[in-house]
């Protein structure tokens, strides 16, 4: 259960993160607190969702 986590963060901001670095060179500040609103707002609803199975199915 634990290993998904670990190896996705690494995946997903290991790679996203100099792929945003490296896009726009004028608006580094823009584009990294874009990435996070965007990663935010996924982790927020996925939170949401896992919520609400929980208690309709009390899994």
């Amino acid at each position: 259960m634990i290993v998904y986590p670990l190896w996705s963060a690494c995946w997903s901001q290991g790679l996203l993160l100099p792929l945003v670095a490296n896009s726009i060179l004028n608006l580094h500040g823009t584009a990294f607190g874009f990435l996070n609103l965007v990663v935010g707002l996924v982790l927020l609803s996925a939170n949401l969702l896992a919520g609400g199975l929980w208690q309709t199915l009390g899994v």
